[in-house]
């Protein structure tokens, strides 16, 4: 199921002749597949060169298709049309804004002990979380009780 998923979302020119022929088979077994395998293809083509324009088409296209999933997907999206709209045809992106916001969140995240330890290239100095303890620091000295639980100094 996964193969035949990752072939349904891949760019056409990115299969390989396995992966068509494969997939045109599996197609030919199953009707419904085959519909909803046209309107991904025509959202691909939608996200891809930005073409937020013929959005409601496509909506309409897949919503007289009565595919279940796709159906709710496509329906979805009427809810807030314009913003879609506007972010599958304007060149801006908040992508940057939203990196950083990820990054503060993950920081935080190691600061509190609520976050997997960083390899070395993360950051340098991760603190290790201890039973009982909290925070885990040089030896010989016990932890800071407060609210961020942390070494001092």
């Amino acid at each position: 199921m996964r193969q035949v998923t990752g072939r349904l979302t891949r760019h056409p020119a990115t299969l390989t002749e396995d992966d068509r022929a494969s997939l045109k088979e599996v197609l030919a077994r199953c009707p419904e597949l085959d519909k909803a395998a046209g309107h991904v293809r025509d959202f691909g083509e939608i996200l891809t060169d930005r073409l937020g324009s013929t959005l409601p088409t496509w909506i309409d296209a897949v919503d007289a298709s009565r595919l279940p999933g796709l159906t709710g997907f496509a329906l979805h999206l009427l809810r807030d049309l314009d913003a879609v709209t506007a972010g599958l045809t304007l060149d801006w992106s908040s992508g940057s804004i939203e990196g950083a916001v990820n990054r503060i969140t993950k920081i935080k995240r190691q600061l509190y002990g609520r976050a997997p330890a960083p390899t070395g290239t993360d950051r340098s100095r991760c603190p290790r979380r201890v039973p009982g303890y909290g925070v885990a620091g040089p030896a010989g000295q016990r932890p800071v009780r407060g609210l961020a639980r942390v070494w001092p100094g």
